[in-house]
């Protein structure tokens, strides 16, 4: 899309009427989904503070598949007890869902649904309807999210069961019953950038804008924290978002007009989010549509802290967190930190690579150990099996040499040794690259802004109806006066 398209589509919308403060938002929060890789403690445990406040407190909690006694999410082991037999076994047979975990019933509070397709749609349409007039609707959801399986489909977010949420059908059904309030998103799943598309009417960047934003916790074109199977990493982004508005945290109102906004949330996260997580918003996808900047753009001369300074307060505060964070040099220039980003991605490259060799030798060594189980108790292999337990009870010294001290298990555990230094070592180079990442977009940002205003402050004009949206206050901060 060009730049003039872009510009006669924003102007489209130029029209829009700022909106009243209004006491709180409406809350909308859902997530638990099924699947392989699935955390379901982490979904809960992002949800938690909408459910108790005291801030801002959820109206909808759609989780799971809405049973309160259904035991459904994940319960991790005690910290620090060692691994029992079972857990042992099921960690290296490599299948810990049936062997390893422990489930219980959801501790939310104010269930009520479960996170389904066609339920959440409606929820949130109704919900917008009903709002007052200047009061926003805020949809926050946790989960997984597909990558598209060709150019022509787009990243889904995975619901209960088989259910999926593309943005496209969510813009359709707030086009259709055409909501007067504004709707803001907070999603934390992978490829959640995509959902920024939320701000056109039908998903389109060639339809005009609507009163709608998201703050997502990543680009269209990356995978979120929580998701990558190396690490431990929880999804970060969606609980510290719903802390700091369950709780109305003065310390994530950045412009300190005593209300929490989208806008706020996306500074703080960027500061405060220590995961692989990019914070993205809606308006800044829109920005990178009306304004290019070319490969070898002149202020790539210019000092950091040059470029910083001309930023507005809140990203004053972010870029200055963010230069500390990673210790630049008082002297770095756009050019030298785009050249420490190519270093870092450079090493993840190399030591992704060594990662896989180690990983290689690993389920080499783990093939070994189960074949060497099969042989001897192969019933210990199915779970499902009616002899399963009394083959394991009588199994049970012989099984625990053959998983700790044996020749096979003492390889194995030394490959367990090489790929956990590994994977630490590239959670490191990996949240440097996000820290230089959100500081390099923030600058560029900065540019591009100050570009917009100079060069078309018509279409600036125009995006004050995402504008509006990302600083609609949410709640206000506890305790302001």
């Amino acid at each position: 899309m060009t730049s003039a398209a872009l510009i006669a589509v924003l102007a489209a919308t130029a029209l829009a009427r700022p909106l009243p403060v209004p006491a709180r938002a409406i809350v909308i929060a859902f997530g638990g989904s099924l699947g392989p890789d699935q955390t379901p403690l982490d979904m809960e445990r992002a949800l938690m503070p909408l459910t108790v406040g005291p801030a801002l407190i959820a109206d909808e909690v759609l989780f799971g598949d809405g049973d309160p006694h259904h035991p459904l999410v994940q319960v991790e082991p005690v910290a620090g007890r060692a691994p029992t037999l079972r857990e042992l076994l099921g960690s290296i047979v490599g299948d810990p869902a049936d062997l390893a975990a422990d489930y219980r019933p959801p501790l939310l509070r104010r269930l009520t649904g479960a996170n389904r397709h066609d339920l959440l749609l409606a929820r949130v349409v109704t919900r917008a309807k009903s709002a007052a007039p200047g009061q926003p609707l805020l949809v926050v959801g946790v989960g997984h999210g597909g990558p598209p399986r060709s150019e022509a489909d787009k990243p889904l977010l995975q619901l209960w069961g088989s259910d999926t949420l593309s943005v496209d059908e969510l813009a359709a059904a707030l086009d259709e019953q055409a909501p007067a309030t504004s709707v803001a998103l907070v999603l934390g799943h992978c490829f959640s950038g995509d959902f920024a598309r939320i701000s056109h009417r039908a998903a389109d960047p060639a339809q005009p804008l609507a009163p709608r934003c998201a703050l997502l916790a990543t680009t269209a074109s990356r995978t979120a924290a929580g998701c990558d199977p190396r690490t431990d990493s929880p999804q970060n982004f969606v609980e510290l978002a719903a802390r700091a508005l369950a709780s109305g945290d003065r310390a994530a109102d950045l412009d300190r007009d005593g209300q929490l906004t989208l806008a706020d949330l996306h500074g703080y996260l960027r500061m405060r989010d220590h995961t692989v997580d990019i914070p993205t918003l809606s308006s800044e996808t829109l920005l990178h549509e009306a304004i290019s900047l070319e490969s070898d753009y002149p202020e790539q001369k210019q000092r950091v802290s040059a470029v910083g300074a001309k930023a507005p307060a809140v990203e004053r505060t972010v870029i200055a967190a963010l230069v500390q964070q990673l210790k630049l040099k008082p002297d770095t220039t756009l050019a030298g930190l785009d050249r420490r980003l190519a270093d870092v991605l450079a090493q993840i490259v190399d030591l992704t690579d060594s990662q896989q060799n180690a990983t290689n030798r690993q389920q080499a060594a783990r093939d070994e150990v189960v074949s060497a189980i099969a042989e001897r108790w192969p019933q210990l292999l199915n779970p499902f099996r009616r002899d399963f337990e009394s083959v394991l009870k009588r199994a049970e010294p012989e099984l625990a040499n053959e998983l700790t001290t044996s020749a096979l298990a003492r390889r194995l555990q030394k490959t367990d040794d090489e790929v956990a230094t590994l994977n630490d070592q590239l959670a490191t180079l990996e949240l440097q690259e996000a820290l230089l990442t959100r500081l390099s977009s923030a600058l560029e940002n900065s540019i591009r802004w100050q570009r917009l205003r100079a060069s078309d402050p018509a279409a600036m004009q125009a995006l004050q109806t995402v504008l509006a949206c990302e600083q609609a206050p949410l709640v206000s901060v506890r305790g302001n006066r």
